[in-house]
């Protein structure tokens, strides 16, 4: 579906982002100056642990953001859109908008799909 632009105010998006509390994913190596004697790096020994924050967004404004726990399945999708997303949707669209999310696969499951 082609979205002519005078609907893009109506558009509501949603995006999560992952972050790690002890540096970003998979970092194995670093840049250093080989002119310098080179230093002890830290690793972790039992995981540095991470958080998960979901929000969406349209041109009206943004939703209050949702940390989220542990992996996400279809259920707590389906939870946090609608203590989260709905609420905002409604607040300032009514029941006029489209919901855009991205691929993944908690957003296709049977459970969060209209039939169709």
């Amino acid at each position: 579906m082609i979205i002519q632009p005078d609907m893009w105010p109506q558009i509501v998006f949603s995006d999560e982002k992952n972050f790690n509390l002890d540096g970003p994913d998979g970092l194995r190596h670093c840049w250093r100056d080989i002119r310098r004697p080179t230093r002890q790096t830290v690793r972790r020994q039992n995981g540095g642990g991470s958080v998960m924050i979901w929000g969406s967004f349209s041109a009206a404004g943004k939703s209050k953001l949702a940390v989220l726990q542990g992996r996400q399945a279809s259920e707590h999708y389906v939870y946090t859109v609608s203590e989260y997303m709905l609420p905002f949707a409604h607040l300032h669209h009514a029941l006029d908008y489209i919901y855009q999310q991205d691929n993944a696969s908690i957003h296709r499951s049977k459970l969060t799909t209209v039939p169709g």
